[in-house]
């Protein structure tokens, strides 16, 4: 589901280096899940707690990641799940962790890319309602309507009709960006295309 809690990518970078170098050092998987107990968020500490109960009994480090379904993602269930099966769990982590370190440069650089083309679309979103706002004000006083945008947005009615408009924009790139962040199947093909 899109609502569901999910690890972030820092949160997940973290544990992953912590775990791999504990198995590097060749700690017991049993403490290294209920030490991971005490760190991280409310959430973090209950899905980790779920994978500790599960190790504790006797089930698998792949079985117990599985248990949590989509509160990490499908790339470290299935890795976790090779790395059982290779023997090399650690270097498994080790690499997710590198992975993940990865993504959050990258969206960091994505992200200082973009903040003044943000910053610009903002301020056009704010000049254009004031200007909606003051063609009606400014045809009330004259007693002539003039439309400048040729929409038919004019005043305190037109003003509210493009706010709306700009939430329902702003609302689905919203919800495209969270389905595109959890790897929704629908997103695929537009993963592909932005990819090419």
């Amino acid at each position: 589901m899109l609502g569901s809690p999910r690890i972030s990518i820092r949160r997940l970078a973290s544990l992953c280096r912590r775990v791999g170098i504990s198995l590097e050092a060749g700690i017991d998987v049993r403490k290294i899940w209920s030490g991971e107990m005490q760190r991280g968020t409310q959430a973090d500490r209950q899905q980790v707690g779920l994978i500790s109960a599960a190790v504790n009994a006797g089930k698998s480090v792949t079985e117990a990641v599985q248990a949590t379904e989509d509160y990490f993602p499908s790339l470290l269930r299935e890795m976790v799940q090779v790395g059982e099966q290779a023997g090399q769990l650690d270097q498994s982590m080790l690499r997710l962790a590198d992975h993940y370190d990865h993504q959050l440069a990258l969206r960091r650089t994505f992200l200082t890319g973009i903040t003044w083309p943000l910053i610009e679309l903002g301020l056009a979103v704010f000049v254009i309602g004031g200007l909606i706002l003051l063609m009606g004000v400014v045809g009330q006083m004259t007693g002539q309507m003039v439309d400048v945008l040729g929409f038919g947005l004019i005043g305190v009615r037109g003003l509210v009709v493009y706010l709306i408009l700009v939430g329902a924009v702003v609302g689905m790139t919203a919800l495209l960006m969270r389905a595109w962040m959890r790897g929704k199947l629908w997103t695929a093909p537009l993963q592909k295309a932005a990819m090419r």
